[in-house]
């Protein structure tokens, strides 16, 4: 049975970052300040260091509980809150960058390998931040944020589910590649391996390791680390 990668990929900080014009709060985060006073006519300031890791639904429901609406009403609200988000969102969004080494990455992997991207951004967001800077074609599976999702975990076998269907007779081998100690959490978790690459410097290797991180890296053009992990992933 042929063996197929599956690199389950996050977005932000792990293939794209934002221009943030030395503001602390960049549109990725006043999106949710939006969504939640146009839907429940709340102000929240939402510190950004405390959403890091969690996915859109998550993030609007426990703010908007927080400043003391109903959860059910929450997310009944969702699809309403994520749909004027997303509207705001590309309307507002600044600059966006490729962070190093992502398309040589994307090109070593792409014929072995089925591309999912795992974020927490709902899907329209992440199309335009991908498009934004021509990465979206490699992307062959799309696992986002929704209203059905609140917690990234559940992310991960629905990505592999989808993976599953466009060869529906090979063996898949997934990974998760991120930039933080949650990205390894949700891999080990999932009891599959990860490649991270951490967003901040310096970084915590031991700990990282700890958290479940099969690899660390600098960066991801350090293929000449990368290549051997992914040959041993093909012949476990």
């Amino acid at each position: 049975m042929a063996k197929i990668l599956v690199p389950l990929t996050d977005l932000d900080l792990t293939m794209i970052r934002l221009e943030s014009g030395g503001a602390v709060k960049t549109p990725g985060v006043l999106r949710f300040e939006a969504a939640l006073n146009h839907c429940f006519s709340i102000n929240p300031d939402i510190n950004p260091k405390k959403i890091a890791g969690m996915i859109d639904t998550q993030i609007l429901v426990e703010t908007a509980v927080l400043y003391g609406i109903n959860r059910a009403k929450a997310i009944e609200t969702l699809p309403k809150m994520l749909a004027w988000m997303e509207q705001w969102y590309i309307e507002h969004a600044g600059k966006i960058y490729i962070m190093p080494g992502v398309q040589g990455f994307l090109d070593y992997v792409q014929n072995r390998a089925i591309i999912a991207l795992l974020t927490g951004n709902v899907k329209g967001i992440a199309q335009h931040k991908l498009r934004a800077v021509e990465l979206d074609h490699y992307i062959q599976v799309w696992a986002c944020s929704n209203p059905t999702i609140l917690e990234r975990r559940i992310l991960v076998p629905r990505a592999v589910e989808q993976a599953q269907l466009l060869a529906p007779n090979a063996k898949l081998v997934p990974f998760i590649v991120g930039d933080s100690k949650r990205d390894a959490e949700a891999a080990k978790d999932n009891n599959i391996p990860s490649l991270i690459v951490p967003a901040s410097h310096p970084y915590d290797e031991r700990e990282l390791i700890m958290a479940g991180a099969t690899l660390v890296v600098p960066s991801l053009e350090r293929l000449d680390l990368i290549r051997p992990f992914l040959d041993k992933l093909l012949e476990e």
